[in-house]
């Protein structure tokens, strides 16, 4: 009984620590590429706008 409870937990432990260090790492990433695409088009299109504004004050 012990025996078994062991080889489980060894090998939740394995994959409880690829989890860890594979997981978080692709889901910082994802989460980081995502925040400087939104803050990327977020510029784009406060420019443009400055632009609009520019073109339409008879800039």
């Amino acid at each position: 009984m012990t025996i078994s409870l062991q080889r489980i937990s060894r090998k939740n432990k394995r994959f409880g620590h690829s989890l860890v260090t594979d997981s978080p790492h692709g889901i910082l990433r994802l989460f980081c590429f995502f925040v400087l695409e939104i803050y990327k088009r977020s510029k784009k299109n406060d420019i443009e706008r400055q632009k609009e504004e520019f073109n339409q004050s008879g800039g």
